[in-house]
């Protein structure tokens, strides 16, 4: 696992801003949702993720700071609590939850949600969450399905599957789904869930404004009819939540809120898993407008691969960066995988993570002393000979029946 560290408060940066809206309360005893990457019980930690949860925290470090607020934001990991950057939120029944700016359960979630977590820390890696948001940043019908399921289009939004995943295989083109995304500064979108949905008209997209026209709204390059009093106070680059419905003659926005990252008041600590890219010297970018400051020199990342990004608010959208964790999560990276060109799904291999350090090489096992891979035959080759298994030969003890004399018993005598 690859940290960046630097002396401060830890903490972690939030790479997209939610909304919560009317919360509910959570029910005791709900266990939330199932699938996905899972706790491994034989190291306590969290499978796939790279996070030894015996060690305290990621890379052995971890925030240990007791009744300290925390918000977390990043896909669910895992439930029996609730696990979001590899820190264990429990759940009670004053847990409030939302889907969407509708009230629901933690039985409602799903791992691969992105969640925002408020909370409070009670261990390195533990914590409490009074909140818990969920908002799908693409609802809309899927179109142009490719790579096997691992690529399809949806709202003009280009998604890509996290590396080995197939989230769109199965599901019929015209079908309406809820996307569980995360944005990446290229302007497409990595999966981490696919639902599919109920048929219907309604649609909806988180995301930065591109263009503003009259009478038209164009978010991250898809086109809307929208009234000009929905469009006022708006500005590019401005990041909004926009839903409406879908019609015959295409997209019509109905509401348009600004949707800014909001992780909470400065100085409190943060924990985030994101796609960002070095903007300057110690300076990361998301692409949800998100600024980091205070990474070292030395590391330069391209927005490709998820990091945990941990760090202490100096503004609602702003972290002071004490921690990047640049291996927490698994490889994902479809840059450059295309359709074939007669329309079938091509085969592809995921491209390797741009910012990975120069100086850390994967080991080659054909070029490893001594390590030879077995030939294919002769793995499925039967043994030519069966080893003899013995029977050993065990004698049963003589015994011999224990001679027995009845006891003479005498009559009493009258006298």
């Amino acid at each position: 696992m690859r940290t960046w560290r630097r002396a401060g408060v830890l903490a972690l940066l939030l790479a997209g801003a939610v909304v919560l809206p009317a919360p509910a309360r959570a029910q005791t005893g709900e266990t939330g949702g199932i699938g996905g990457t899972g706790i491994s019980p034989e190291t306590g930690g969290i499978g796939g993720t790279g996070i030894d949860a015996g060690t305290g925290g990621i890379g052995g470090t971890g925030i240990a700071r007791p009744g300290v607020a925390v918000t977390g934001y990043g896909p669910i990991q895992a439930f029996g609590s609730v696990f979001v950057n590899g820190r264990e939120y429990a759940i009670s029944g004053q847990t409030l939850v939302t889907i969407d700016g509708a009230p629901a359960t933690v039985s409602a979630l799903r791992v691969g949600e992105i969640a925002d977590v408020r909370g409070v820390i009670t261990t390195a890696r533990g914590g409490y969450a009074r909140e818990i948001s969920i908002v799908h940043p693409i609802i809309g019908p899927v179109r142009d399905i490719a790579l096997n399921g691992a690529s399809a289009t949806v709202l003009g939004q280009r998604v890509v599957a996290l590396a080995g995943q197939m989230p769109f295989a199965g599901i019929a083109a015209g079908a309406m789904v809820a996307v569980s995304a995360l944005p990446r500064p290229t302007g497409d979108w990595v999966a981490q869930r696919v639902s599919v949905l109920p048929p219907g008209r309604h649609f909806q997209l988180a995301a930065v404004v591109s263009a503003l026209a009259p009478g038209r709204l164009t978010v991250a390059g898809t086109s809307m009819a929208a009234p000009a009093s929905l469009m006022a106070g708006l500005a590019t680059g401005e990041r909004v939540l926009v839903s409406g419905s879908m019609g015959p003659d295409g997209l019509r926005a109905d509401t348009a809120l600004p949707a800014p990252v909001t992780l909470g008041k400065p100085g409190g600590v943060v924990e985030v898993g994101g796609y960002f890219r070095t903007d300057g010297p110690g300076r990361l970018v998301s692409a949800d407008g998100l600024v980091a400051s205070g990474a070292p020199a030395g590391l330069r990342l391209s927005g490709q691969t998820m990091v945990e990004v941990q760090g202490e608010l100096t503004a609602a959208d702003s972290i002071s960066i004490d921690l990047i964790d640049t291996e927490m999560f698994d490889a994902e990276d479809w840059t450059g995988l295309t359709p074939g060109g007669t329309g079938e799904a091509a085969v592809a291999t995921p491209q390797p993570a741009a910012e990975a350090p120069e100086n850390v090489q994967k080991p080659d096992a054909d070029a490893q002393p001594g390590v030879q891979k077995p030939d294919a035959a002769d793995v499925n080759r039967a043994p030519e000979t069966t080893p003899e298994h013995t029977v050993p030969e065990v004698e049963a003890p003589e015994i011999e029946a224990p001679d027995i004399e009845a006891p003479e018993v005498e009559s009493p005598s009258k006298d």
